[in-house]
């Protein structure tokens, strides 16, 4: 093979080999051609995206119950009392059992006293923070102006010191200042940001009160013969909660307050007597409550033990 001929097979065989690398479409099924009509209406038909709408700020405010007792007349538990937040936001509501007008007064000072109580301890409390602040800020003061006035190698230091003592004076005054007028206004009115019917029947405080009522008109040797009657233990309280007739979650609200307002989860829990001088409560109110209490603690472990193996399967 001459020269001249080896040029011309060479194009020739290039392509015989780009025609065996290159992919064949008879294997690959053909795509249907698209339209630009229907490429314009693709978007769409795609689903529509709806925009959350903004969730209605919540009313919900610190709820109270209100216990019936011989001494108190009213014993006022409130949810979460441990301290004063949330008593001087949103609508406060007050579970009560069946009463009359006269009853829900008394029920309704007696939860102002409860509120002014706590209230007040937040006033004392910011009032210290304040007075302590400003009792620091005026001795800082005092140094430098006792050092100004001696004078020496460390007048330089001084005029810093009196500077800053006097500027952290102010902002405490300011800053803790507000926050004693804020508290001082909360418990000199505290329900004042609420108008409405803060009073709601609940069927738990109806059945605690009968049973109360049912344990004070007992005789000495005959108390225990009917748990049911007296809601005596946790079985008591499973029965009442299997038969519908008490939400459980209210229930188990109630027992916790009630729980930290007696200090029942110390080492050492406080006695019976001590509980009754300290709260003011009669002996069969005292017990009732506590005994509601327990329960309260029993039946919330075994609602945590049902679902510790729906907690391990997810």
């Amino acid at each position: 093979m001459n020269e001249q001929e080896r040029v011309q097979s060479a194009p020739q065989k290039s392509a015989a080999q780009a025609a065996d690398f290159a992919p064949s479409t008879s294997a690959v099924p053909a795509m249907p051609a698209v339209s630009a009509q229907a490429a314009v209406e693709q978007p769409q038909r795609s689903l529509p995206i709806r925009a959350r709408r903004p969730e209605p700020p919540s009313e919900h405010g610190p709820r109270f119950w209100a216990l019936p007792d011989r001494n108190l007349g009213w014993w006022i538990v409130r949810e979460n009392d441990a301290g004063s937040a949330g008593l001087t936001t949103g609508k406060p509501v007050i579970f009560t059992p069946a009463m009359s007008t006269d009853d829900k007064s008394a029920a309704a000072e007696c939860c102002r006293r409860l509120v002014t109580s706590r209230l007040r301890d937040v006033f004392h409390a910011d009032l210290f923070n304040l007075i302590k602040r400003m009792l620091l800020g005026g001795m800082l003061c005092l140094a430098g102006l006792v050092g100004l006035r001696v004078g020496g190698e460390f007048e330089l230091f001084d005029i810093p010191l009196l500077l800053g003592a006097m500027g952290y004076s102010a902002y405490a005054f300011l800053r803790y200042g507000a926050r004693v007028a804020r508290s001082f206004e909360a418990s000199s009115r505290p329900f004042s940001h609420f108008a409405g019917e803060p009073f709601a029947e609940n069927a738990l405080l109806e059945r605690l009160s009968k049973a109360l009522a049912f344990r004070q008109a007992l005789p000495a040797g005959k108390k225990g013969a009917a748990p049911d009657d007296e809601l005596l233990d946790a079985n008591a309280y499973r029965a009442l909660l299997k038969s519908g007739s008490v939400n459980r979650a209210e229930f188990l609200a109630l027992g916790a307050a009630i729980c930290v307002r007696f200090g029942l989860k110390r080492a050492e829990p406080p006695s019976l007597v001590a509980l009754c001088k300290s709260e003011g409560l009669d002996l069969e109110s005292a017990a009732l409550y506590r005994d509601v209490a327990l329960a309260a603690q029993e039946l919330e472990c075994e609602v945590d033990a049902e679902s510790w193996p729906a907690s391990n399967d997810a």
